[in-house]
This record gives structure tokens, sequence and C-alpha cells, in this order.
């Protein structure tokens, strides 16, 4: 299931990477995380995988955990597409879901 629609594929991959280094350097299993935040070994392993992308209330949730802000990291992921051109500044601002460039 892909949920990152404001994100390119790479930018699904670099949160990824992200949130499994976060994860080793906090000295927690994926099914310890999981329980922490209260949702499965599988789906942080999705995340990780990058297979997906958290929804807003575990993004938060995440953030509490490692004590971030992923919300501020996923802007400006966006942010840097505005700046590509790929999407509209009110899409990115307004969190409004993306066409696929291809169709």
């Amino acid at each position: 299931m892909k949920n990152y629609a404001m994100l390119s594929e790479s930018e699904v991959k670099l949160f990824a990477s992200e949130l499994r280094a976060l994860r080793v350097r906090r000295g927690l299993t994926q099914k310890q995380l999981a329980l922490i935040i209260g949702t499965t070994q599988v789906e942080i392993s999705n995340w990780e995988n990058a297979r997906n992308i958290p929804s807003i209330g575990y993004i938060i949730l995440l953030g509490a955990v490692f004590e971030l802000n992923f919300s501020k990291i996923l802007i400006q992921l966006s942010w840097e597409r505005v700046k590509r051109g790929e999407i509209p500044v009110y899409k990115c601002l307004l969190g409004e879901p993306q066409q696929n460039p291809q169709g």
C-alpha cells in the first residue's frame, strides 16, 4: 500500500532509512517501537522498507519517541519538490493529494 502522495519514491526511501537509523540508535527493536506507539512490528517494517509511510498520528508519536518533529521533515521534503517545480506551493502547504505526473 502506498501512502505518500506528496513524496517522491526517493523521499520515502530517505524517510524510511532515517526512521530505521533513529530506532537503531535508540536501541529499540521494531517490535519494541511498535509497542510504544501502538502499532505492529509488521507496520514498522513496512515504514522502514519504504512500502508506505505512517499516518500523521503515527508521525506525531514517532516524533515524540525520538524527540523530533517529523511533520517538519515531511513539510521540508515537500517544499523541496515545490522548489524543483514538481508541485504548486499551495499543495505543499495544504497537503492536498498529488497527481502522478505520468498519469
